[in-house]
């Protein structure tokens, strides 16, 4: 989660000596941070969104920067889209294609800071909140859909 990483730095969410320079891809420049309770804090979140992904349901992730009391002020939302579809043929997407559109989004996200306006938390004290969606629901009707096709024959 490269990404979030990124995002952080880019609001100013932490001071900026806490992030150093990394590469994606050996060639998109990026910021990760490198306090221990940040990366603690994102690795316990990939490990918990890793089963979820590699189980096709993992929809969306949202980063929200939020004020010290709670009220956000930005959202930064990574519809992932629900992979259920692709659980059922996974050959259908070559690594290359995926590694291509991963490669893109970093290479969107590093150059953000073009873009987007200055940092509603500056000179603010500021938190972040990373919350995700999973697609439970179609996955369940997928279930009862194959469960129906397989006893009708």
């Amino acid at each position: 989660m490269c990404a979030i990483h990124h995002l952080l730095y880019l609001r100013n969410v932490y001071p900026s000596e806490l992030f150093e320079q990394a590469r994606m891809y050996d060639a998109i420049a990026v910021r990760v941070c490198r306090h221990g309770d940040v990366l603690q804090y994102i690795g316990g979140l990939l490990d918990r969104l890793g089963v979820y992904l590699d189980r096709g349901v993992l929809e969306r992730v949202v980063l929200v920067i939020t004020t010290e009391n709670g009220t956000p002020l930005e959202r930064f939302i990574f519809d992932i889209g629900c992979l259920w579809a692709t659980q059922l043929h996974p050959r259908r997407v070559p690594v290359e294609h995926l590694e291509a559109s991963l490669r893109a989004f970093m290479a969107r996200i590093a150059s953000m800071d073009t873009f987007l306006p200055p940092p509603m938390s500056k000179g603010k004290a500021v938190s972040f909140i990373i919350y995700f969606f999973i697609c439970i629901i179609q996955i369940q009707h997928l279930r009862s859909w194959l469960t129906s096709r397989t006893t009708r024959r």
